[in-house]
């Protein structure tokens, strides 16, 4: 028996990427922090403008941490600059 086709059509969908997610390793250089930050700041400007500042400050706090719990060593081999 062949089942009736409905009037309805879905579309099924798989998310791969999350652009407004960004991900840094702790253990990451100096460097890919750098390049972490300049993408939570862009991305926390998008959130702001479409006023979802929950998301943005969650996303500030994360990169935060980052850089409050960097390793000794990597914190001491920083300069002034």
């Amino acid at each position: 028996m062949r089942s009736a086709v409905g009037p309805d059509i879905y579309i099924r969908c798989h998310i791969t990427n999350v652009k407004r997610d960004p991900k840094c390793d702790n253990t990451a250089s100096w460097e890919e922090k750098i390049v972490f930050f300049d993408k939570v700041r862009a991305v926390g400007k998008e959130l702001c403008e479409q006023k979802e500042h929950s998301n943005a400050n969650n996303l500030y706090l994360r990169c935060k941490a980052i850089f409050e719990n960097m390793p000794k060593k990597q914190n001491e081999s920083l300069n002034d600059e």
